[in-house]
């Protein structure tokens, strides 16, 4: 659901876990109904640092050979 250009969504409490970690490593801010951090935090080996997707990696690299190209 979106209101006031806020997205909401709602999933089962088996899978707010998982949707929470998804968001997380998606770099998607979570404002209400974040789960307990330490809880099954401790188990999980530590997560990558997050990595660009490919438009984010082309962008990148256009503005790199335009400011080479002094554009």
């Amino acid at each position: 659901m979106t209101v006031n250009r806020m997205r909401m969504i709602t999933v089962r409490q088996a899978q707010a876990r998982w949707a929470q970690y998804l968001l997380e490593r998606e770099v998607i801010p979570i404002q209400y109904g974040v789960l307990d951090e330490s809880a099954g935090r401790a188990s999980r080996p530590a997560q990558k640092a997050h990595q660009a997707g490919p438009l984010e990696t082309v962008t990148r690299w256009l503005d790199k050979l335009a400011a080479l190209l002094d554009l």
